[in-house]
């Protein structure tokens, strides 16, 4: 009969714990060969390992893409870090980059099942950066705390080399001399011989000017103006029973009138009211009675027109053309009183 020794959960949690510090240790040695891990106690229970991947069983990797880049242009870091089941990791700050370096955007956080070990778990950050610098900058290693079962362990990642163009190329800024002065300038020739010339010319320009002058082609002459007759037949084929029609066309009707008689007298009187007009014409005996007549009781009747909104019938319209035919005829007629212009015979 074989007897089984088995020790209490407490020294198998030891025992356990101790075969996986060994393994990692074993597995930390190639990685760390390049650097003399330190360990750093900052708290009971809290350990931090600086200068290697590997510390505690927690490790960290970090991947740039791509390597070799240019100022200004983006690069994906990527941070892998593998854990305990169940553990948190405490990612770095991207404030703490230095100058050399300008931070765009982060990813966010997430866990996966580390697919070689079932026990594990790999977490994962982006950051874009993009150097500002050129040469070869690095990457500064960055503090990751892996929290697992209430102890907590800092893991330091090693710097990542990276390959910056320059902006210029080679030699492209290399010291130049400096310019020498410019040459002092000669003082200006004599330019009394263009002024000579200048004032030789005028002539010739102002016999040009006349003679363009005199053969220019004369602008024609100003078509005839229109009798009063033929606007007075025009005035009358305008007219319709439409109210507004018949409107324009008795504004147009005395206006013409109008015209004739202050051109007969020699005055304008445009500016005046149709009741100052008739009560001065009435009086004018310079114009014919006939006119005089004809013309007060065409205005009087196409008052009502105007002003009132009232349309006089085809019949009523005729007879008003009438008489005013009647009164520009006489006037056109009548011999012109010599009297002197802008001054009103009448007042």
């Amino acid at each position: 009969m074989t007897r089984s020794h088995r020790g209490s959960p407490a020294r198998s949690w030891w025992r356990a714990r101790a075969t996986a510090s060994v393994i990692a240790l074993v597995v930390a040695g190639p990685i760390a060969a390049g650097a003399a891990p330190s360990v750093q106690s900052s708290a009971p229970g809290e350990t931090a390992l600086s200068g290697a991947h590997v510390a505690f069983g927690a490790s960290v990797r970090v991947d740039v893409a791509p390597t070799s880049a240019q100022i200004g242009q983006p690069l994906e870091v990527s941070f892998t870090v593998s854990h305990a089941t169940g553990g948190s990791v405490t990612w770095p700050d991207p404030a703490a980059l230095p100058r050399s370096f300008a931070f765009l955007d982060q990813g966010g956080a997430r866990r996966e099942r580390d697919p070689s070990d079932p026990a594990r778990e790999l977490s994962r950050r982006r950051w874009t950066l993009m150097a500002l610098e050129g040469g070869t900058p690095e990457l500064p290693a960055q503090n990751f705390v892996v929290e697992v079962d209430g102890a907590k362990e800092t893991v330091t990642s090693n710097p990542a080399p990276l390959q910056v163009a320059h902006a210029l190329a080679p030699d492209e800024d290399a010291p130049r001399p400096l310019r020498a002065f410019r040459p002092t300038p000669e003082p200006p020739a004599r330019r009394w011989p263009g002024l000579v010339a200048g004032l030789a010319a005028v002539p010739l320009v102002l016999l040009g000017a006349w003679i363009a002058r005199r053969w220019r082609r004369r602008a024609p002459p100003a078509p005839p103006r229109e009798s009063a007759l033929s606007r007075l037949s025009a005035v009358e084929r305008a007219f319709t029973d439409d109210p507004a029609h018949a409107r324009d066309a008795a504004f147009a009707l005395t206006r013409l009138v109008r015209e004739v008689v202050d051109e007969r007298a020699g005055t304008p009187r445009a500016a005046w009211t149709d009741a100052e007009w008739i009560a001065v014409v009435a009086r004018d005996e310079s114009l014919p009675a006939a006119a005089r007549s004809g013309v007060a009781r065409l205005l009087t009747a196409a008052e009502r027109w105007k002003y009132a909104s009232e349309s006089p019938s085809p019949l009523l319209w005729r007879e008003t053309v009438n008489d005013a035919r009647v009164a520009i005829e006489a006037i056109q007629s009548a011999p012109k009183p010599a009297t002197t212009p802008g001054k009103d015979v009448a007042a």
